[in-house]
């Protein structure tokens, strides 16, 4: 077997299929340059999935006309000069693989102009023809259209998903940068037809809630810091979940995939989620750009932490300090404000419990005389919460079935 140089052709086709998987893939890379270029309005429109026509606009800084047909070659890229800035990476975008990759597999134009400039360019080209500069009327902003979608690549269409399924992988797309980009306007049409239309917004949930569409599920806020980490979100609180939920997570920004992070979700709930459920959790992880690696996935959907531990406990304990101040339903089925068992701030009623000195150790008690005890609420749905003669006391409700049950065998 002789060993040869692959043609610039072939080449290109194998970037093209690690980078461009299906149209949710250009999709992402689109938005990621618009945001980058401090676009505050996006859209995308759709037409057959994808596959027939892609067009994402907005109203960054645009690109320059000398600058515009290069920004379809490979590793060309405007995010960072030498090896060091892959060290502090604080863009989305910075491989100069997405263009380059789009147009390999697809018909592309894109229309752009900076504020300085009178006029516009228009480049045009890509499935396996050169790219062609002219003058262009248009706004400031970039405009990028994807058309026949693989058609020069009949082999990954087999891969792909029905068409339903391939326009709900666009619109998943589309989340976690909405989640995020509260001053931003996005806005998804497929086939003419309205999809998402989030205006900007100062509220961190009002834009949760409008993206995903989750108005029926209890959110808790949680926040933390430790370090240089700094954790926060929304998550569904113990006792709420009843279906199975997503989870978006970010850091810095960025969508990505994490498998432990994911698993320290879980484990907040220490075992109070019900069979087959999963939560509903938006997760934002911050810290210094140099305390992550970001050029570790060909589609940047995974990052590697300098710290992961220090990351993992940081959320997990954020989540699980959130948990411990969700709602507390009384006995009468009233509901007690988040801290007013635990917390400092006494509230007015006879259940009424304000700590004034420092909680005393816990303590496993065996036998506590039932004309002692006064029953406060519940909590998760899984405690009885009482107070005893020597202090608060927790009851575990199904442990305390079984041993009702062992004493009258």
């Amino acid at each position: 077997m002789s060993i040869t140089l692959l043609s610039p052709g072939t080449v290109a086709g194998i970037s093209a299929g690690e980078v461009i998987e299906r149209p949710a893939s250009v999709v992402k890379e689109l938005i990621e340059n618009a945001l980058d270029a401090g676009a505050t309005r996006i859209r995308v429109d759709l037409q057959g999935a994808g596959l027939k026509h892609i067009r994402v606009s907005d109203n960054g800084c645009g690109i320059p006309l000398a600058e515009a047909a290069l920004a379809f070659s490979r590793h060309a890229t405007s995010k960072l000069k030498t090896l060091d800035d892959l060290l502090h990476v604080t863009t989305l975008g910075f491989r100069g693989e997405a263009l380059a990759a789009i147009a390999s597999a697809s018909e592309v134009e894109m229309v752009t102009r900076v504020a300085e400039a009178v006029e516009g360019v228009q480049v045009t080209g890509g499935a396996g023809k050169g790219m062609s500069v002219k003058p262009s009327g248009c706004e400031v902003g970039t405009t990028v259209s994807v058309k026949k979608l693989f058609g020069a690549m009949p082999p990954r269409m087999k891969f792909l998903k029905s068409p339903s399924a391939e326009t709900a992988a666009v619109a998943r797309t589309l989340e976690p940068y909405a989640l995020t980009r509260l001053s931003v306007h996005f806005i998804l049409t497929v086939d003419g037809e309205e999809r998402l239309n989030v205006s900007p917004s100062t509220d961190q949930l009002d834009r949760v809630r409008a993206v995903l569409g989750i108005g029926d599920v209890q959110l808790l806020p949680f926040r933390l810091t430790d370090g240089d980490v700094h954790v926060h979100g929304f998550a569904e609180p113990p006792g709420s979940v009843r279906r199975r939920g997503r989870q978006w997570l970010q850091v810095n920004g960025r969508p990505v995939e994490d498998r432990a992070l994911r698993h320290a979700l879980i484990a907040s709930y220490g075992g109070q989620l019900p069979r087959d459920t999963q939560p509903y959790a938006v997760m934002f992880i911050d810290l210094p750009p140099d305390q992550i690696d970001v050029n570790v996935h060909p589609t940047k959907a995974e990052v590697r932490f300098a710290n992961p531990q220090l990351v993992y406990q940081t959320l997990l304990k954020g989540l699980k300090g959130a948990f411990g101040l969700s709602q507390v339903q009384s006995a009468a089925g009233t509901g007690v404000a988040s801290g007013g068992l635990l917390g400092s701030s006494p509230r007015e009623g006879p259940s009424a419990t304000a700590v004034s000195e420092p909680l005393a150790p816990w303590a496993t008690v065996d036998m506590v005389p039932a004309g002692s005890v006064e029953v406060l609420g519940q909590l998760f749905q899984t405690y009885i919460v009482a107070r005893g003669p020597d202090g608060l006391l927790l009851v575990d409700q199904h442990t305390a079935h079984e041993k009702v049950l062992y004493e009258r065998l």
